[in-house]
């Protein structure tokens, strides 16, 4: 018999992990993206709820996912025989007197269960963070972090105040699939807010102290005289492994058998002659000039990538503040490369960009072609956001077009494929990104596809997510495949 805290019937791998963990004081859901970390820690919330332990749920997640969590999850998952009552907190809306005398009423009522949903950034605000504290104060609390490397640079505001916090949860959760997906030193935070004495029992009570622990670096000499600490390898890995399993477990979505397939492929595409010869100038010589006179330079190795994805997009800046990006040619071969990719598929799609400049084109090609899509950015209200969610799932518009705006914690298994204009070199961000459509309701192969520039910072891009991905994979225990 199913336990009646499940709303849906769980998987055999969350049915296991609710009957061993529920009562479990603090734990890390290392779970990969679309495997049911959201219903299982629902399921658990609702057990210590049930049982008398809770009388209250804090959610913190990414900027658009509280209200993801508010509006789909929570009304897909949670007992309809347990009383709720729900509130989600964004800067927003605590500015509005009538909001907050509502939201006056939510924290003071009597109600027997209470859930306060609210984004990482309410958290740097100082009305959002006296807020979450006064919750967790006069709460008994289960306290969720829900992408949780939102946390991972310790000495931001963010970082601080959420750590701080933890310690008012009765019980608390990690929630993240990609932990150490760009760096093994992610795990710090988001480790210490769930037991700090995974590290204080090592000698570790500094994250300068994680970091020599878990790194070798190196004095790199400046030209004013001054050096800088330069991380040379990672080491003692097979510890870090032993600590993130204090804490938590891992599901992979391989081992899921109820899953369909992903497939990759690529759309290559050569730079057109004045674009490879502003590329191979800035590259040999750090400096280009194009027809119309414009200097570009880029003695720095980090702006020298970004022009690089610049021109390889087909534009380029015309200052050096790049406030204005001017096409190289009227005709751009990025975009006639997307157009092929687009010939050789059907259904619906999900389209990322990493510039806004590109969704811009993007679009352009979009109305062209007569494709209806929905844009979903960093300046799309949460109104709209959920609209767009929403239309694309029930069918209403074929193309999901984003920028990584949308890489977490959105459910969006209508799309057959994915397509990536460009990457960024975030590992997590890409994972997160292929995960939107590969997840749990998805019945159907999901085909990935990356639009290349040969011999370009984009092949540097995926050799570079390919060796992030298998150092994390060191550390999770993960066997490394095939990945782009």
């Amino acid at each position: 018999m199913t336990d009646p805290n499940w709303r849906l019937t769980p998987r055999t791998h969350q049915l296991a992990a609710y009957l061993d963990r529920r009562d479990t004081l603090n734990w890390g859901l290392w779970w990969d993206q679309g495997t049911g970390k959201t219903a299982e820690v629902l399921a658990q919330a609702a057990h210590l709820n049930r049982t008398g332990k809770i009388n209250a749920l804090l959610v913190l997640a990414p900027r658009g996912v509280e209200a993801n969590w508010v509006f789909d999850e929570i009304p897909k998952h949670w007992p309809e025989d347990l009383p709720l009552e729900v509130s989600y907190w964004t800067s927003k809306k605590s500015k509005g007197k009538r909001w907050m005398e509502a939201y006056k009423e939510f924290q003071d009522s009597d109600a027997p269960m209470k859930i306060l949903a609210m984004s990482y950034s309410a958290m740097m605000t100082d009305r959002g963070a006296k807020a979450a504290k006064k919750f967790l104060k006069t709460h008994d609390v289960f306290y969720v972090l829900d992408e949780s490397t939102a946390i991972k640079t310790p000495d931001t505001k963010t970082a601080k105040r959420v750590v701080a916090s933890g310690q008012y949860g009765k019980y608390r959760r990690c929630l993240n699939g990609t932990p150490v997906e760009d760096s093994p030193f992610q795990l710090f935070t988001q480790v210490k807010f769930l037991d700090p004495n995974v590290w204080t029992s090592r000698g570790i009570n500094t994250y300068q102290q994680f970091k020599a622990m878990f790194g070798i670096w190196e004095s790199v000499q400046m030209g004013n005289g001054k050096s800088f600490p330069q991380l040379k390898s990672y080491r003692n890995l097979d510890l870090l492994n032993t600590c993130m399993y204090e804490v938590g477990d891992r599901v992979l979505k391989d081992d899921l058998e109820d899953l369909p397939p992903k497939s990759y492929t690529k759309v290559y595409y050569e730079l057109s002659p004045k674009a490879n010869k502003l590329y191979a100038d800035l590259k040999h010589h750090y400096s280009a000039t194009t027809e119309s006179g414009e200097v570009l330079d880029a003695e720095l190795a980090i702006v020298r990538l970004t022009r690089f994805q610049q021109i390889a997009s087909g534009y380029f800046p015309r200052d050096e503040e790049a406030d204005e990006l001017v096409p190289i040619e009227k005709s751009n071969p990025r975009i006639q490369a997307l157009a092929t990719a687009l010939d050789g598929v059907s259904g619906q799609m999900i389209i990322y960009a990493k510039y806004l400049k590109d969704i811009e084109a993007i679009e352009e090609l979009l109305k062209k072609r007569g494709m209806s899509f929905g844009t979903y950015v960093g300046a799309t209200d949460e109104d709209e956001r959920q609209r767009i969610k929403e239309d694309f799932q029930s069918g209403q518009i074929q193309v999901f077009l984003a920028n990584k705006a949308a890489a977490k914690g959105l459910t969006l298994t209508a799309a057959r494929t994915v397509i990536f204009y460009n990457n960024s070199f975030s590992a997590e961000t890409r994972k997160q990104q292929e995960d939107r459509a590969h997840r749990i309701g998805q019945e159907h192969p999901v085909l990935y596809i990356d639009i290349i520039a040969s011999a370009t910072v984009d092949e540097h891009i995926l050799a570079t997510l390919r060796r992030k991905k298998a150092t994390a994979c060191t550390v999770t225990g993960d066997q490394f495949l095939a990945w782009i």
